[in-house]
């Protein structure tokens, strides 16, 4: 089967272009010929059993120039599934049409204001039920965010181990992109001054200058912006606790990373956290009083909040491993192409 990913994007390394590569590989390592139409931006990124196909998408997704493109470059590659991840690829694809005989798909990674982008694509991917139950399509899968699983390194773990000595216990650790949507400035509003416990952050990005003139405005001493960080698998293996703080999310990878890795997570009712984590581990997206309480709770005894997600945790890589997402996604290729 050869399918042909659309990977709108022009520049930056996130969850969304994290995915679109992780989905590639694996279902190029399954046999399949799988080409990734991109920025050549991303080909430092791109995997060795995948090809890239560049492609200049920058401009109005309304350009008719565009579409034109678009439509003779799939001409030209013939596949048999095109798969469009996002709003822009899938716009632009509803106008520029696909071959005869290819499956259209689309994933929605987000909720959005609307969903008319996919409309008349064949088949839509979402990563949560939440985004489900907004669409009015008549060919829906929920395909949650997977990750590879791997161990901690020893080494590493005995480093961050030692950093971490003589700081407040538990750690609360909290994972990605310093930008609005994660959240972090509500988090480091509502992170309790005068409760024992250490927050460590890692990611890199365009807020930092505000996380860290909240950090000082309001003198946190326990927390601990780390920067991008190549040892997330060991800061969560370390972790009492991850905290996630978005106001909008689609997966997020790590709710998917901390349970596969045995460790409990707090956070946010965004994207697929309402499908795994109990009521009380949840609190409303952008409500800083409301994490404040968890926040509290949480740091004066961890305990509940463990136990809450040990069933999850059981479930976990059966749900929220790379393999069952690929599954998941290349039954919806299979399937509808047989049909």
């Amino acid at each position: 089967m050869k399918i042909v990913y659309l990977l709108a994007t022009e520049k930056g390394w996130g969850g969304l272009e994290k995915h679109v590569f992780d989905v590639a590989s694996a279902m190029a390592s399954r046999g399949h010929d799988v080409v990734v139409l991109c920025s050549q931006n991303y080909r430092e990124h791109c995997p060795n059993n995948v090809k890239i196909e560049p492609f200049d998408w920058q401009g109005a997704r309304r350009n008719p120039l565009l579409w034109y493109r678009l439509r003779h470059k799939l001409r030209r590659l013939n596949p048999d599934v095109v798969h469009a991840q996002a709003d822009k690829p899938a716009y632009v694809l509803s106008k520029s049409g696909w071959p005869s005989g290819c499956l259209s798909v689309g994933t929605v990674h987000n909720i959005k204001s609307g969903y008319s982008s996919y409309a008349r694509l064949d088949a839509l991917v979402v990563v949560s039920g939440m985004i489900a139950q907004k669409l009015h399509h008549s060919d829906v899968t929920v395909v949650h965010n997977g990750v590879l699983e791997s161990e901690a390194d020893p080494r590493i773990q005995a480093e961050l181990h030692s950093w971490l000595e003589g700081k407040s216990a538990p750690v609360i650790l909290a994972i990605g992109r310093l930008v609005t949507a994660k959240g972090f400035d509500i988090l480091l509003q509502a992170w309790p001054k005068q409760v024992a416990g250490t927050l460590v952050i890692l990611g890199e990005g365009k807020e930092r200058h505000n996380l860290e003139m909240i950090i000082a405005e309001r003198g946190l001493q326990n927390v601990h912006l780390l920067g991008e960080s190549s040892q997330v698998r060991e800061w969560i293996s370390l972790a009492d606790i991850v905290v996630i703080s978005s106001r909008n999310e689609g997966g997020p990878y790590v709710l998917a990373e901390a349970l596969l890795n045995g460790v409990a997570v707090v956070g946010t009712d965004v994207g697929m956290v309402p499908d795994y984590l109990p009521e009380q581990n949840r609190v409303a997206p952008g409500d800083i009083d409301a994490m404040k309480r968890l926040l509290v709770s949480v740091l004066h005894d961890p305990a509940p909040y463990k136990k809450n997600c040990e069933a999850v945790i059981l479930g976990a890589k059966g749900k929220l491993s790379v393999e069952a997402m690929m599954n998941a996604v290349e039954g919806v290729y299979l399937n509808r192409l047989k049909s």
